[in-house]
């Protein structure tokens, strides 16, 4: 007969295991990239949350520039703004790639 803190011991890694794993059950990936990324007519609040696909030619509101930048950086700044709606989303984000990584980055 198994002692009780073996009993225990058991279930607690049983436990910690099923939290860990848990949040693995959200992640879908049924399907393959990019099949049904964006969804079309009206739909139910989860259906609304759609993928927007910018060509390279359309021009930014300031609206859209302003909360772009407020979701890749740690704020926007007018210019900032202004630039982006200059160039667009694939130039900057290739701007911000192409950028030198400081000596004093956490990067190793």
């Amino acid at each position: 007969m198994l002692s009780s803190s073996s009993h225990f011991s058991r279930y607690w890694r049983m436990g910690i295991l099923w939290c860990a794993l848990a949040p693995l059950g959200a992640c879908g990936g049924s399907s393959p990239p990019n099949e049904g990324a964006v969804q079309s007519g009206s739909g139910t609040a989860g259906s609304r949350l759609q993928a927007a696909l910018v060509n390279a030619d359309t021009v930014l509101t300031r609206q859209q520039a302003t909360r772009f930048l407020t979701q890749a950086t740690f704020g926007p700044t007018p210019d900032d703004v202004a630039h982006l709606m200059t160039q667009g989303y694939a130039a900057w984000i290739d701007e911000q790639m192409a950028l030198p990584v400081p000596a004093s980055s956490h990067v190793a």
